[in-house]
């Protein structure tokens, strides 16, 4: 939480105090911005971190999941948590969820501060779901549950991948990639309505006879209605898809897709929804993986086409040839207007790949985005970020950097001196 103490002081009154609340309650943008030194959170023996998400509690507490790789394909699957004492955000050490499974987690926490994690099975063939809550110092987790694709797809191993999960109230919701008994890659959903102890048949959202991968899923205000995006390509092509989702009656009607990118080359989606506005980020090939940009579109969550995407100005990046070899934005909003982007990439041939930066208040003035930042800072790749817009105005970050889950936050400065030449 930020510091308070100048609300307790009392001391200033009229216009001084009046400017003074104004900035400090308005979202500072990227031009009045810097950013903590990286700090790594994964401090283990393994040092080879295959991909993290990070979240924020109710209570103010932050957490992170992430994966490092064992054996062969298989991880470790770990969490930490941060919390704000003394002017910074202080970091637990790592505690191990599970051994020997796959993939890349995906976390969620509950109205109750419960931690709702969901990874690949040993195998890769199914998607493993745990529920965590911690009392004094001690955490315990619920057993590990594996969750069937719907009848009739594959399970066989590295049937599933990339899952993500998202909680309103006591409903837990769960997307994911899976091979159907074609072996095509079908975008699939499971729910639970009573905080994941117990899961409905997984159904598919939409039949292709494309591949359709890498979801991203976001929950409307009233808890009833899911956003979904992915990915959805040949070897020719590649598109954003989006898909509606209403709830009701203990099941969940599908809309028809609708193709957000409307152009090929789009990769790896994130989705964000705040007062039933809808914001969708992608990475767009030209050319090659070392000629890469970010676009994104909004519009209302009620209804209505998507318009042409917009290029995020300054977008530009390569990648290089360890994998992922996209660029994978992540994007955030607030109810005020604010709408946050973050990327890896290298901005210039024979730098290394970066976490940059950009925000916005005004998502419909091309113009309005601010300058982009470099978050890591770093002489070594950092990628596959992950990011939180706190209500406060903190953007938290996690990505990978040299192996490890590495960690900065953003924060600002009030210059009292430039006030008080008003009053």
């Amino acid at each position: 939480m930020p510091d308070e103490r100048w609300w307790r002081r009392g001391l200033l009154s009229g216009v001084g105090a009046l400017s003074i609340l104004i900035l400090l309650a308005a979202p500072a943008l990227a031009s009045g911005m810097t950013w903590t030194n990286p700090e790594t959170v994964s401090v283990s023996d393994l040092n080879n971190v295959r991909g993290v998400d990070l979240a924020l509690a109710g209570d103010g507490t932050l957490y992170a999941v992430w994966s490092e790789e064992s054996s062969g394909e298989n991880v470790n699957v770990y969490h930490a948590s941060a919390a704000f004492r003394d002017g910074e955000w202080v970091w637990s050490s790592p505690r191990t969820i599970e051994s020997g499974q796959r993939g890349v987690p995906s976390l969620a926490v509950d109205s109750t501060n419960r931690l709702h994690v969901v990874y690949l099975n040993s195998t890769g063939s199914k998607v493993r779901y745990r529920r965590g809550i911690k009392s004094g110092d001690t955490w315990s987790w619920t057993s590990a549950i594996n969750i069937n694709p719907p009848v009739g797809f594959s399970t066989t191993e590295g049937a599933a991948g990339a899952p993500v999960i998202q909680v309103t109230g006591s409903r837990v919701h769960l997307v994911w990639f899976n091979k159907d008994g074609e072996g095509i890659n079908q975008i699939v959903h499971a729910f639970s309505t009573d905080a994941g102890d117990n899961w409905q048949t997984a159904e598919e959202i939409y039949h292709s006879d494309k591949h359709s991968s890498y979801p991203d899923l976001a929950i409307g205000q009233d808890g009833n209605e899911l956003h979904i995006v992915w990915e959805w390509n040949s070897a020719l092509y590649a598109r954003i898809y989006h898909v509606v989702g209403t709830f009701g009656s203990g099941s969940v009607s599908w809309s028809t897709p609708n193709d957000v990118s409307q152009s090929t080359n789009c990769h790896r989606p994130s989705i964000a929804i705040s007062d039933s506005q809808l914001y969708v980020t992608w990475g767009q090939t030209v050319g090659n993986k070392t000629n890469q940009n970010v676009y994104y579109s909004t519009k209302s969550a009620s209804g209505g086409t998507w318009p042409t995407p917009k290029l995020l100005p300054d977008s530009n990046v390569g990648v290089g040839d360890i994998s992922p070899t996209y660029v994978a934005p992540r994007i955030a909003a607030t109810g005020a207007g604010r709408v946050i982007i973050v990327w890896n990439g290298r901005p210039t041939e024979g730098s290394v790949e970066d976490i940059h930066f950009t925000e916005t208040m005004n998502i419909a003035d091309d113009t309005a985005w601010t300058e982009r930042i470099n978050v890591s800072s770093t002489s070594s790749i950092s990628y596959g970020p992950a990011v939180v817009l706190a209500d406060n105005g903190i953007v938290h970050v996690l990505w990978i950097d040299n192996f490890e889950a590495v960690y900065s936050h953003s924060q600002y400065g009030v210059f009292l001196p430039l006030i008080m030449k008003n009053w």
